[in-house]
């Protein structure tokens, strides 16, 4: 599973779920992000990316903001702000 492109899907669910459910980080990664430890690389670089986007999740919704026009943050799919 060392496709980067495959990776980054999942990181999108685990994302969403995160988003949708309002489970922890580490319980989001248990359940969709474990069956990639056969790889540790894709394991790491998953686990890296979804944690990022967790904690600079202010910074990036800001600067969505920036660029919708006419568009209040909250009006957006949560898939859409991902």
């Amino acid at each position: 599973m060392s496709n980067r492109r495959v990776v980054r899907e999942r990181v999108l669910q685990a994302l969403y779920a995160q988003a949708v459910g309002g489970d922890g980080l580490d319980h989001i990664a248990a359940t969709l992000l474990d069956d990639m430890k056969v790889d540790p690389e894709a394991y790491e670089f998953a686990r890296t990316l979804t944690k990022r986007t967790v904690e600079s999740a202010a910074e990036l919704d800001a600067m969505i903001e920036r660029h919708t026009a006419n568009w209040d943050l909250g009006r957006l799919a949560v898939i859409d702000r991902m």
